[in-house]
């Protein structure tokens, strides 16, 4: 049986040892400090965490407490914005000096209030590139973890806009199909550029059409979803909704585990037809074989999960 919050609490107040508990960084002492849910908190401001039942009483976790209070408090203090487009980046400069401008300018057009993350890792040479072709509304994000799945989750809590829109930094995936799911926000929590519902189309290899076909038939079918496309990453997401997923997903998994968990929110998901086209430049860093491979990994979790809800 899994406890539950108020018996994870009741445990760790029993663990602590109250008398030698006092706040490090202004000494008010044991009666400043109160436990809530998992973290202590002291009366001058400060907090603290408990993990594993330990409680974090060192200076620099107030440290860190209290900034991320303020970037918290700064993100408030900011309007929000209409999207946020997230693209995760892996060396794709050549491809980012075409997409960036025209992806831009669409938004534009469209009298959206927007801003474009291009999610990479530290030393990836698009962020390098980004930085000499810094555009209004584009910032570069460096991931928190590693992977596909780790640059889109990195990218959603960055996100500031009402609506997050994920899509491919290759140019396989045109900015102007965003008209397509913008014009239908409102019918659904989760709007998928879909390749194998009626009008939609690939150009891409036929073994490859045939491999992704059955991937997807497989894990459709498998997860009683009734989605065509799942490995679909060009998508249109309420940002509210999808930030309420508890999301582990470290690589292309993360698109299947989203929509097993927004079936179990009892999200609505649309799927419109969408022609996807070859990469402009580079190397794909993604492959069906990769995707399987990633899928059937945990195709056993995500079976689990969609079946408890």
């Amino acid at each position: 049986m899994t406890a539950t919050g108020d018996q994870r609490a009741a445990r760790i107040a029993g663990a602590l040892p109250w008398g030698e508990l006092f706040c490090p960084v202004c000494t008010l002492g044991t009666q400043a400090l109160k436990l809530e849910g998992e973290w202590l908190l002291g009366g001058c401001g400060h907090r603290f965490p408990v993990r594993d039942g330990i409680p974090m009483l060192l200076p620099a976790e107030a440290g860190r407490w209290a900034e991320s209070q303020a970037t918290a408090a700064d993100q408030r203090a900011k309007p929000p914005l209409d999207v946020s487009v997230v693209m995760p980046a892996l060396e794709e400069g050549d491809n980012l000096a075409i997409l960036l401008p025209q992806l831009a300018g669409l938004l534009d057009d469209m009298k959206l209030e927007y801003e474009i993350l291009v999610v990479t890792g530290h030393n990836d040479g698009s962020l390098k590139s980004l930085s000499t072709r810094q555009r209004k509304g584009v910032r570069g994000v460096e991931q928190q973890s590693p992977g596909y799945g780790g640059a889109i989750r990195t990218g959603i809590a960055k996100a500031r806009g009402r609506y997050i829109v994920t899509m491919d930094a290759d140019l396989s995936h045109s900015p102007d199909f965003i008209k397509a799911v913008w014009a239908r926000r409102e019918e659904a929590e989760l709007i998928i550029a879909s390749r194998y519902v009626t009008g939609g189309t690939a150009d891409m290899p036929r073994t490859r059409v045939i491999l992704s076909r059955v991937l997807n038939i497989f894990f459709s079918r498998g997860l009683a979803l009734g989605v065509r496309d799942m490995s679909s990453g060009f998508r249109l997401m309420r940002t509210d909704a999808v930030r309420r997923l508890d999301l582990k997903g470290r690589d292309f998994d993360l698109v299947q585990e989203v929509l097993v968990r927004a079936h179990a929110q009892g999200w609505k998901v649309l799927e419109v037809p969408f022609h996807y086209q070859a990469r402009h430049a580079g190397r794909s860093h993604a492959s069906v074989l990769k995707f399987g491979v990633a899928y059937l990994r945990t195709f056993w979790s995500l079976w689990k999960l969609r079946n408890s809800s």
